[in-house]
């Protein structure tokens, strides 16, 4: 015993890149999602609904649906975690044909995924949180590393999982998704993950972006495509420091630069205003098509009116000492934060999760116990 308190408290001081936890996020979800599409079809076939739930199962399916497709995106992720269990709950509330055990074990997965950090890398909350805390002088860069704990402990609790859906012939859905998840989970080291999503930039970028570094609404344009282009095919440089090394910019006024978005292409080529913007979507490979849309006639023409009437209407005063300073956000760490003189937040995590281990193995082997 002593050995594992021993292990998991190393598991929580290690820490590592949270690239895999997202991944496991995407797919686990997108899993969920296509489960749902199932059971909605096949509802009135093969499952049996009780009586309070007879009317309202539609309804279930449709809003936890729409909590799975938002933990895809990572937006609001803790929330809809939240949302994710009590669907899951009244879902195996709802169906008689099931047993116990299968809800018990569904339930449980899906609400520790609450205290679990899915959403640190490629997600929409990741996002929000450099538009909130970022300005003309500071581009904030949440923290990407997570306990080592959590890559332990999911493919543990996905592997019992498959464990009991193995008994249940209409989940035989998830019988080899699970097994794929908990392999990739436990195989494929940190390191991959890291390298894979690590922002490098590019030396040779297929487009250059030119941008007025006082201008707020610039600098969260610039947040908001970096963020999307993981492949760093999109290198942006302001306006005040860059334009002038560019000599395919040398006939375009320093105002007019600052006025309009331009971007210059490898061979040279200069875009201006909404003409840059899909150039962007033509860099970023899975919003090509969109670019092709914007080009089209009409699309095109309504496209650059509203550019130009947002251009022309965005806030252009220059930034000072006085009107964007900035003081960078204090994050508080909460696993340092003392909840007693010898106990501090992270302590109680530990043991929470020592007891919840605990409990979790003990109720699974009386469950299988059972079964036999």
């Amino acid at each position: 015993m002593n050995k594992v308190n021993a292990f998991i408290n190393r598991a929580f001081d290690e820490k590592v890149d949270s690239s895999g936890l997202s991944i496991f996020r995407i797919v686990y979800f997108f899993i969920l999602l296509c489960f749902i599409i199932y059971i909605s079809e096949k509802t009135e076939n093969i499952y049996i609904i009780s009586y309070p739930f007879y009317y309202l199962f539609s309804s279930i399916l449709t809003l936890w649906f729409i909590s799975v497709y938002f933990l895809i995106l990572g937006l609001f992720t803790r929330f809809f975690s939240i949302l994710n269990f009590i669907f899951t709950l009244l879902f195996f509330s709802a169906l008689m044909f099931l047993e116990i055990q299968i809800g018990f074990i569904f339930i449980t997965f899906h609400f520790v995924l609450i205290f679990i950090p899915l959403s640190k890398t490629i997600s929409l909350d990741r996002l929000l949180l450099k538009l909130k805390y970022s300005n003309t002088t500071f581009q904030y860069n949440p923290p990407v590393k997570v306990s080592q704990f959590y890559y332990y402990v999911l493919p543990f609790l996905v592997g019992v999982m498959y464990l009991f859906f193995l008994i249940n012939v209409e989940l035989i859905y998830f019988r080899y998704v699970a097994i794929f998840i908990s392999v990739v989970m436990l195989l494929i080291p940190n390191s991959f993950w890291e390298n894979l999503f690590s922002k490098k930039i590019t030396k040779n970028p297929k487009l250059l972006v030119y941008y007025d570094a006082e201008c707020p609404l610039c600098v969260r344009t610039k947040i908001v495509v970096s963020h999307f282009d993981i492949a760093q095919k999109i290198e942006f440089k302001t306006v005040q420091l860059d334009a002038r090394e560019n000599k395919n910019l040398d006939s375009i006024s320093i105002d007019d630069l600052l006025d309009n978005i331009h971007s210059v292409d490898k061979k040279g080529k200069v875009y201006a205003g909404i003409d840059t913007y899909i150039q962007i979507l033509s860099s970023i490979w899975y919003t090509k098509l969109l670019s092709f849309l914007f080009r089209i006639p009409g699309i095109y023409n309504l496209s650059k009116g509203i550019y130009s009437y947002i251009a022309k209407n965005r806030n252009t005063e220059r930034c000072t000492e006085e009107n964007c300073g900035y003081n960078p956000p204090t994050i508080i760490n909460l696993d340092e934060v003392k909840l007693l003189k010898n106990l501090t937040f992270l302590d109680l995590k530990i043991f929470l999760w020592k007891v919840f281990l605990i409990v979790n193995v003990v109720v699974n082997l009386c469950l299988v116990i059972k079964l036999k």
